[in-house]
């Protein structure tokens, strides 16, 4: 990294990708913490590609968009399986039925007998129990290399403290990767998800950092440990 680009923090770094991300300009973004453009330029683009590495170190997948639909003209009906709920959701008898409230005759006049027997079949199902949430996997990088891994749960409920009166335990932090970018190279702190494409939240201060390893009951001391091993 060059001399002048040296002179300028991370955290200065980060807070100027923000204010560029919400809007503002490079120039204005650069004139704030005291640089030239080219210099927060290039600085930005180390860290992303930083950031780049480490997510991909960490098998996260970059998200992509949906691919673009075909979009209908307002002059052509739609298909016969549409009109049908193109027998919704591979023949789920449900889907059916509501795809049947929009059922129509050749002549594309609205078909009232099918739609009122598919509304009252609808009305006499039991209302649908919507499905738990799983969990997020978490797991908290805080052993030294080549260490083998350590499982840390709640005790059971019959070990667990008969009182009542302790303090609740605090909220985990949204899912995601946490990465800390302080010196020398990224570290994955903590990964709190079961999605692949989850979000990185790359943190550059060591306050920061703490904090989410404590969150998570982790050890703090991995913060100042060389994630290298030690070679003779």
């Amino acid at each position: 990294m060059g001399l002048f680009e040296k002179q300028f923090s991370d955290e200065q770094v980060a807070a100027a990708r923000g204010k560029i991300a919400a809007g503002g300009s490079l120039r204005a973004a650069a004139a704030e913490i005291g640089c030239a453009p080219s210099t927060l330029s290039v600085r930005i683009k180390k860290a992303e590609a930083a950031e780049a590495e480490a997510r991909a170190g960490a098998g996260i997948r970059d998200r992509e968009p949906p691919p673009p639909g075909r979009r209908r003209p307002e002059s052509e009906s739609p298909a016969i399986g549409e009109r049908a709920g193109t027998l919704a959701a591979e023949g789920d008898p449900v889907e059916v039925l509501r795809g049947a409230l929009q059922a129509t005759k050749a002549n594309g006049q609205p078909d009232w007998r099918i739609r009122v027997s598919a509304a009252r079949m609808l009305a006499a199902l039991p209302p649908e129990e919507p499905e738990p949430e799983p969990e997020p996997e978490t797991v908290v990088y805080d052993l030294p290399p080549w260490s083998g891994p350590i499982l840390h749960r709640a005790p059971p409920p019959v070990f667990a403290p008969a009182t009542t009166t302790e303090r609740p335990a605090e909220p985990l932090p949204e899912p995601g990767h946490y990465f800390f970018q302080g010196v020398g190279p990224i570290k994955l702190l903590v990964k709190h998800t079961l999605a692949e494409d989850a979000p990185a939240h790359f943190l550059t201060s060591h306050e920061a950092a703490a904090g989410i390893l404590r969150a998570f009951g982790g050890d703090l001391r991995i913060l100042d440990t060389d994630p290298q091993p030690n070679t003779p």
